[in-house]
């Protein structure tokens, strides 16, 4: 009987753009033997927590990047729920229709620099599979700063 040899298999990459809190349901649940995990953070105090939680795990890191469609300055709007944190101000006349609109309040802005996604795959050498953004309303922003990296995902 002839023996089959196990087949080795790449690990996915997932790219987590607005990472805070770290990775998230359904990716958790991989083993990180098979996925390789990158997530963006531009809150700099939240991406060295998430980077000093997963230090021995060497298929998880978090980078402190802003991702846009160029290189602008920009204010990063940390609000009082820090997931609703965004590039843009939230409208609270609006937002103050409904419940729980409290957690939009902004505490803190940060100045910060953006940059492309095409920028850092090109510069980092990094051929993702899937990709995740949830970024409070930059998602289109950030899409046109993917160009050649966007056809060749699996999943967005």
């Amino acid at each position: 009987m002839k023996k089959i040899s196990k087949i080795e298999i790449s690990p996915l990459k997932f790219i987590d753009i607005g990472a805070r809190w770290g990775i998230q349901r359904p990716w958790n649940r991989f083993n990180f033997l098979k996925l390789d995990y990158l997530g963006f953070e531009p809150d700099v105090v939240e991406c060295e927590k998430l980077n000093s939680k997963s230090e021995n795990n060497p298929y998880i890191n978090f980078l402190p990047y802003a991702l846009s469609d160029g290189e602008h300055n920009e204010l990063l709007h940390l609000t009082k729920e820090s997931g609703r944190s965004s590039i843009y101000e939230p409208n609270l006349k609006f937002l103050n229709k409904f419940h729980d609109s409290s957690g939009f309040e902004v505490i803190k802005k940060i100045p910060i620099k953006t940059t492309t996604i095409q920028s850092v795959f090109d510069e980092k050498v990094i051929d993702p599979d899937f990709m995740k953004i949830d970024t409070q309303g930059a998602e289109l922003k950030i899409l046109k700063g993917c160009n050649k990296y966007l056809d060749k995902l699996i999943g967005l």
